[in-house]
């Protein structure tokens, strides 16, 4: 098999792309998954574009998420349209993957798209996912679903509002959500967030040492160790006050 492989590589064949990734995904040791990577790698430059947007219809979920994934790599500019369709695809790591793509790439014109997948999608991922591109492209539509899930009830709508009003900076929505800071104490996952949001949002304050413990769980998700991280060390600078005191 690793023969096989190693011999698509020298024969660059990109064709051979799709069922790489295929077989990549169903077995083999790490040794072996490093060679296929290793191919892959090598054969995937910008002659493989077009290769990759053929393989948007391919039916293993693993090669769609591949090829989308490699071209947001290659800063492939001319596949954002045929991105843009892949935002309704049925499966959600492949959308997820898309909003990431055309977040890296940088297309604005899929907004309205991606706005709509914000708002309405069913994956708490997926929705997560094309808010993040929309808050990279600057996109000022999603204030005001951010500002409406604030004061929804329902749990998801929730998160997403305290975790994207902190991205966005939106100090009008402090009293939303120190209401949900208080609210939500036994739902931790959503309280974690409250409390990184506040910070962001310069309010500190609110947050007391029993509360920044909360966030400890964000530091093992990759997505939301960095903003867990930066509100740490911002809630353990000394406050303005601490400072007086000192000085006193």
């Amino acid at each position: 098999k690793l023969a096989a492989v190693e011999a698509l590589g020298k024969l660059d064949a990109k064709e051979s792309i799709g069922k790489l990734v295929t077989i990549n995904s169903v077995g083999f040791n790490s040794a072996e998954s490093n060679t296929v990577n290793n191919v892959l790698k090598a054969i995937c430059n910008k002659e493989a574009v077009p290769y990759l947007i053929r393989f948007f219809n391919d039916d293993d979920q693993h090669v769609r998420v591949f090829a989308v994934n490699t071209l947001a790599v290659l800063d492939a500019k001319e596949s954002i349209l045929e991105i843009i369709k892949l935002l309704d695809d049925e499966n959600n790591d492949v959308k997820s993957s898309a909003a990431n793509a055309l977040a890296s790439l940088g297309a604005k014109e899929a907004g309205s798209k991606l706005i709509k997948m914000f708002n309405e999608d069913k994956d708490l991922n997926v929705r997560e996912s094309a808010g993040e591109a929309l808050v990279s492209f600057s996109n000022k539509e999603i204030i005001t679903y951010v500002d409406k899930f604030l004061k929804d009830t329902d749990f998801n709508n929730q998160l997403l509002g305290v975790i994207f009003a902190g991205q966005l900076g939106m100090k009008e929505a402090i009293p939303d959500i120190t209401k949900l800071l208080n609210d939500r104490k036994n739902d931790w996952w959503i309280y974690a967030h409250t409390v990184v949001a506040l910070i962001e949002l310069g309010a500190k304050d609110k947050i007391s040492e029993e509360a920044i413990k909360k966030i400890k769980p964000l530091f093992n998700n990759l997505r939301y160790r960095k903003r867990a991280q930066a509100a740490l060390t911002e809630w353990e600078k000394p406050r303005d006050n601490d400072t007086d005191k000192e000085k006193k």
